[in-house]
């Protein structure tokens, strides 16, 4: 089973509209130490994730691992709805093998519940579950927000475009243009990567607009463990944040 119990469900309800940029549905995955909603690569150019910590709850529980497919628009539409009615709880739960989730929203006021609201979500299993692997923290390289947006614009949605990190410089190649940022003229971070080592991968931000709306002080990128994937994360707080999966054809 899983339930988790959320007071003031804002924040929660801009991530999950973030998330509804890329996609009107997205994979719901839970296991006893994390939640997370994830867009699979085969609905846009990379796979992206929103992760969630139990410490974001007020509450959090779940007893196996779960892994089933929602409509976002659903989701969505219904906690925009009962939070422009003033709810202020809200409350998530999935039993195994049941069609739906159900969400409840309780309005509460001078600590007494006015208003309590239930909704049925249908879910489906996913016939392919998207393995996204682990982050490599040993290299890294962070931008500041509105130097990572500069470059969301410069990219303009574009495919795909070549990356190559050094111990001082990151480059991004689309066709004949480049695009570089020099940790030496501080316009980046970059650590653990050697003098005289270079890691080549390759990334997309589109669509543009979902990056374009982060709100993170800084962005960073990761490798994947045993391989070239790289990871963008975007951090939500202290307890969240947005990941985005790049999957290079071949490195």
């Amino acid at each position: 089973m899983l339930l988790f119990e959320l007071e003031g469900f804002g924040p929660f309800l801009y991530a999950l509209s973030m998330m509804h940029r890329l996609h009107d549905i997205a994979d719901i995955k839970s296991t006893p130490s994390s939640f997370a909603i994830i867009i699979p690569q085969n609905f846009i150019r990379c796979a992206v994730a929103l992760k969630i910590d139990p410490q974001f709850f007020n509450q959090f529980s779940c007893n196996q691992r779960h892994y089933f497919t929602a409509s976002l628009t659903d989701l969505v539409t219904n906690l925009a709805d009962m939070d422009r009615e003033g709810s202020n709880l809200l409350t998530l739960s999935f039993v195994r093998f049941q069609p739906h989730m159900v969400l409840e929203f309780e309005k509460h006021v001078l600590d007494e519940v006015h208003h309590v609201s239930t909704l049925e979500i249908p879910i489906s299993i996913p016939s392919y579950r998207q393995d996204v692997g682990e982050i490599d923290y040993s290299s890294f390289v962070s931008i500041e927000l509105d130097l990572f947006k500069t470059l969301a614009r410069w990219l303009d949605n574009a495919y795909e475009a070549y990356v190559t990190i050094s111990s001082s410089k990151i480059s991004f190649f689309v066709g004949s243009s480049r695009f570089t940022l020099d940790a030496q003229e501080r316009d980046c971070i970059i650590g653990g990567v050697a003098i005289g080592q270079e890691i080549n991968s390759s990334m997309t931000l589109y669509p543009m607009q979902f990056y374009c709306n982060l709100v993170s002080d800084r962005l960073w990128l990761f490798k994947s463990i045993g391989s070239n994937c790289l990871i963008l994360i975007a951090p939500l707080g202290l307890h969240a944040h947005f990941s985005s999966y790049y999957f290079p054809d071949d490195f």
